[in-house]
């Protein structure tokens, strides 16, 4: 929707260009970019964290 597009404009969460002030101009290569940096990790990921962190913190003490 494009007022979700504009909310995320304005919290500076995507990249867009104001060459006149006025209209906002998107290039893909930017937002595909944007996109891909957004990825959630699974579940397996997480629960590997999570382990190598009790791992390093037992090692730690």
């Amino acid at each position: 929707k494009p007022s979700y597009l504009y909310k995320l404009m304005m919290r500076r969460a995507i990249p867009y260009y104001k060459p006149n002030g006025k209209l906002c101009f998107f290039s893909k290569a930017d937002l595909d970019t944007w996109l891909t940096n957004i990825r959630v990790r699974s579940q397996a990921e997480i629960d590997s964290d999570a382990a190598q962190y009790l791992v390093n913190r037992r090692a730690d003490k």
